[in-house]
């Protein structure tokens, strides 16, 4: 998300994740009609699999927006897009991020080495969580 995040971010990014799409959802995260502080996206893939991710305002961390947003799409995926598996993948010094899919009942099934740049011009791991229908359905 842009830092810091304005009003025309705001209304860009609402236009963009608003036209349908085949390939998954974005949704934004308001306030009472405020502006949007965060978000969840899923992207729909081959198999019956779709990859998930949520993104906040780190001064919303900690209150359960994040968790609120991304286990009802976790839920929807599942029931309306008939999934058989959610993947994350997630920046392991990211504890907040972690906290949620745990909560979501994600597991960590690995860490990609080096896989995307960092800040400083080097490279960073990802986790990768995943979370199957079997696991979720006793849970719902």
């Amino acid at each position: 998300m842009p830092h810091p995040y304005s009003r025309r971010d705001a209304e860009e990014f609402v236009a963009r994740v608003s036209v349908a799409r085949d390939t998954g959802i974005e949704l934004a995260v308001t306030r009472d009609g405020g502006p949007p502080f965060g978000g969840v996206t899923l992207r729909l893939q081959s198999h019956g699999r779709g990859d998930f991710g949520w993104a906040f305002a780190r001064a919303e961390w900690g209150r359960g927006y994040a968790t609120e947003a991304a286990s009802a799409l976790r839920d929807w995926g599942f029931e309306a897009c008939a999934l058989e598996k959610l993947a994350a993948r997630l920046d392991p010094r990211n504890v907040a991020s972690r906290r949620v899919a745990e909560k979501l009942g994600m597991r960590i099934e690995g860490t990609l080495r080096g896989e995307r740049p960092d800040r400083d011009g080097g490279r960073a791991d990802e986790l990768v969580f995943g979370l199957l229908r079997s696991e979720w359905e006793p849970r719902r």
